[in-house]
């Protein structure tokens, strides 16, 4: 996977965004979503250190700069070429670095971050040990009352499943469903852990009216994505 990740480091954005090119929106605008979809839920908290767990070029990074103005930031990788590219958008405030597997997550102190943030990562991983060594040393570097944010694709969408399968670097992938993701995070000492649905409907402008809606129905599991939200008490 590294070097797979690594051969489309340069042309990653441009090939997503025509992947994306069914649902409405771009590459950017599914970045920027989640970061509002954190902010609308944990805004209010003193958030002082974010750490994006498979950070790629960093643009979830710059959205965290955005709204999180504050927060110190930290991302990590296994790509060093997207680490390159997420290191050259020089974001106030940030530390980039690679990481070779997960167990170099150990070399980072006790309770360092309020936030740890994954996205679309998990379903990359199909060795259970690997997912649960990640979500322990999560844990340890979570700070007491930190929080967990995990943004994976809902296999049970159809549009998803498209997206994901015509995706030339998600060839191959087996979609993680949010029952066994909850369940692995419960079974890491998470507590008071959520899960909520969200892109309902395709990005047009046609369907601006209804995005209103996704608020009501982020317990219906058949939106686009789904997001768990954990904590560590």
């Amino acid at each position: 996977m590294v070097n797979e990740f690594d051969d489309f480091a340069e042309n990653y954005r441009s090939i997503h965004d025509g992947n994306l090119k069914i649902s409405g929106g771009d590459s950017n605008y599914f970045s920027e979503y989640k970061i509002l979809e954190i902010k609308r839920r944990d805004g209010d908290k003193k958030i002082e250190s974010i750490f994006d767990f498979g950070c790629g070029d960093g643009i979830p990074l710059s959205y965290f700069r955005k709204y999180f103005p504050k927060a110190d930031l930290y991302g990590t990788d296994i790509s060093e070429k997207s680490i390159e590219k997420a290191k050259n958008k020089n974001i106030p405030n940030s530390t980039i670095f690679l990481i070779n597997d997960e167990r170099d997550l150990q070399n980072i102190e006790n309770k360092k971050f309020d936030m740890i943030f994954i996205s679309c990562v998990f379903h990359h991983i199909d060795d259970e040990k690997k997912l649960n060594n990640i979500l322990n040393e999560c844990y340890r570097i979570l700070k007491d009352s930190g929080v967990l944010y995990i943004f994976e694709h809902n296999p049970k969408n159809p549009f998803t499943r498209k997206i994901v399968k015509d995706c030339i670097f998600d060839k191959g992938v087996r979609l993680i469903k949010h029952k066994r993701l909850k369940k692995l995070v419960s079974n890491n000492n998470f507590k008071k852990i959520s899960v909520n649905f969200t892109l309902f409907f395709p990005r047009f402008f046609l369907f601006n009216p209804l995005f209103i809606f996704e608020k009501i129905l982020i317990k219906l599991p058949i939106g686009g994505q789904y997001y768990i939200r954990a904590k560590k008490i």
